[in-house]
């Protein structure tokens, strides 16, 4: 996560005030990748438009926003049976 967008998370998730340690981490985490993603578009990282429903809209919307891989594919042959010396 980037410096400006470290921020960014920090002063929108401090004026939220979560209500736990965990729900304030995971919030900080969820912010910081949202500004990180405002900021690769070239967007000012200011609550109003960081957190504007378009920009979180298209942020869930991007296979890149939360590194989301494709499957293996399934095999294409018969499985070879696996043993184990224990």
């Amino acid at each position: 996560m980037s410096p400006p967008a470290a921020a960014f998370a920090r002063d929108v998730i401090t004026a939220a005030g979560p209500g736990g340690q965990e729900r304030a981490k995971n919030l900080l985490w969820a912010a910081g990748k949202l500004a990180d993603y405002a900021a690769s578009l070239g967007l000012d990282l200011v609550p109003g438009v960081v957190l504007h429903p378009s920009v979180a809209e298209r942020f869930t919307r991007c296979e890149c926003a939360f590194n989301v891989r494709q499957p293996n594919p399934a095999p294409s042959g018969p499985l070879e049976p696996i043993s184990v010396k224990i």
